[in-house]
């Protein structure tokens, strides 16, 4: 089974502020494939000011629809 203790914020892995974890189900066997962290507030607010951040200073904004 694979376990994951990171979550990919800004442009990398960073540890989960939590310690909870979220057992992953096969649909099909309904067996335990994967544990993953459980994300907490502070992981949010983190995740989304690394989004807002890419937005305002990142060059994505800056560039006209047909250069995306």
């Amino acid at each position: 089974m694979e376990t994951r203790e990171h979550f990919y914020i800004d442009g990398g892995f960073v540890p989960a502020a939590g310690t909870g974890t979220i057992d992953v189900v096969n649909p099909h066997t309904e067996e335990v494939i994967a544990r993953v962290p459980d994300g907490t507030t502070a992981d949010i607010d983190r995740a989304v000011a690394a989004a807002r951040a890419a937005l305002d200073d990142g060059p994505w904004s800056r560039t006209t629809p047909a250069e995306r």
